[in-house]
């Protein structure tokens, strides 16, 4: 019925499951049904280097008329191992209480994440998505 979806509920999903690697790292297409938004979970186990190798987590959206991705968000570079917490959601406020970035607009209906590196190095990382309603 014109791209809409029957209701679903907040959902947890694995967009990147962790894997060692020195190469860009691109998720499937994620299908975004009814939320608003998403807090996504990069956990970041190795750099090797350690102090010199760094990633950064970027967030694209189709355009599904020419089929192309565009940049929503790019997070900072990451050059520690942790966990970095972001929130993209309509009217998000700032960074606090275990968030480490914020977006303030919708999500929209087909987006997926790149983890790029920044400089030479081996690195393996994980990154979960948590749809808000």
């Amino acid at each position: 019925t014109d791209g809409v979806d029957s209701m679903r509920g907040n959902i947890w999903s694995s967009v990147l499951t962790f894997t060692f690697t020195t190469a860009t790292r691109t998720s499937t297409d994620q299908i975004n049904y009814n939320a608003r938004g998403v807090i996504l979970v990069m956990e970041v186990d190795t750099l090797i280097p350690t102090g010199t190798m760094g990633i950064t987590l970027t967030v694209q959206f189709k355009d599904s008329m020419n089929d192309s991705w565009i940049n929503l968000f790019t997070d900072g570079t990451v050059t520690a191992t942790g966990s970095r917490n972001i929130a993209i959601y309509p009217g998000v406020g700032i960074a606090t209480d275990g968030i480490t970035a914020v977006r303030g607009f919708p999500l929209p209906r087909t987006w997926r994440a790149v983890i790029t590196p920044t400089t030479a190095g081996t690195f393996r990382t994980s990154v979960g998505a948590s749809y808000i309603l």
